[in-house]
């Protein structure tokens, strides 16, 4: 499992998948300005890697011969113009930069090629940026983000547009519990970051009163009580967590709290965010039932969290 490296040892390799095209110079690029975030905190290694989806297979593009070469390599070149001007613009120097500093890749999915090309660059973390934004500082995730956030075993980092960084890079990390269970591994490398990086850790669980939109029930006394009992499941998971940390990570000051609201939206609100907080989180494959009951709590959360998130994929 890949983990984010510890300041003053080996650098974060970050993939970020962007385009030429993609969005307008006033929205800037949220990726690149979460590396340059990242960059305050830890030496980092950065590679762009743009892709074109199509719906052709290998055989007709290879037809063309040398059109499809001239093409692409025009498409090369125009990807790894605008990276060298996007990093120097998101101020993430050129000793920082990966050599080639940019890939174009075409295929037949944007995954498969996100994914190959992380391997290939030994990335640390993909970051992609917010394929839409609901209300201003609001993340949704893509169909790209999604496959990639259950098939994976890379970090992936996520941020939403027009959000309020600290100048000083990372200054505490947030770990936040998915569906009310405890990773102990990933919970261990959140910890294992906070010390590294000399910062604290902040352990939260959300409790939303609707666990879902789609769930069909009404508001009745049934939901209420199992809202109740919810709660207090976190919060012996949290007492659980607090004393994990504490005895193996001595030196990490740890607090842990739980974030209350109507919805997934005013949990996450009732929760104080700084700007230089980053949200960790875990994620794993949902089976047919619960995509059809439950959702996703991971999305919910990325969704509606106001500060940059990193995703530990757990296979099964």
């Amino acid at each position: 499992m890949a983990k984010i490296s510890p300041q003053n040892s080996s650098e974060i390799r970050i993939l970020v998948a962007g385009k030429p095209h993609h969005g307008d110079k006033s929205k800037g690029n949220a990726a690149l300005d979460y590396a340059a975030w990242l960059a305050r905190t830890s030496p980092i290694r950065i590679q762009i890697v743009s892709t074109f989806v199509r719906p052709w297979p290998s055989t007709s593009f290879a037809k063309l011969g040398g059109k499809y070469k001239k093409w692409h390599a025009k498409e090369t070149a125009a990807c790894v113009s605008w990276a060298r001007k996007s990093l120097l613009a998101a101020g993430i120097p050129e000793e920082s930069w990966s050599d080639p500093v940019a890939l174009f890749l075409d295929g037949t999915s944007e995954t498969a090629l996100l994914a190959k090309a992380a391997a290939d660059f030994e990335a640390t973390i993909i970051l992609m940026n917010s394929s839409d934004v609901t209300v201003k500082g609001r993340f949704l995730a893509g169909s790209t983000m999604e496959t990639l956030l259950h098939s994976t075993p890379k970090l992936v980092g996520l941020m939403p547009d027009s959000t309020k960084l600290s100048k000083r890079g990372v200054t505490r990390l947030t770990y936040g519990f998915i569906d009310g269970e405890q990773n102990d591994d990933a919970l261990r490398e959140t910890a294992e970051r906070a010390e590294a990086w000399g910062i604290p850790l902040r352990i939260v669980a959300f409790a939303p009163d609707i666990l879902d939109d789609s769930v069909l029930l009404d508001s009745t006394k049934l939901q209420t009580e199992i809202s109740i009992q919810w709660r207090e499941h976190l919060f012996a998971v949290l007492d659980r967590a607090k004393d994990l940390v504490a005895a193996e990570f001595p030196g990490v000051t740890v607090e842990t709290e739980v974030g209350s609201g109507g919805n997934w939206a005013g949990a996450i609100d009732a929760v104080k965010w700084k700007k230089g907080d980053l949200l960790c989180l875990s994620s794993s494959p949902m089976n047919p039932l619960e995509r059809v009951f439950v959702g996703s709590a991971t999305s919910h959360i990325l969704q509606y969290s106001p500060v940059p998130s990193i995703i530990r994929p757990v296979l099964r």
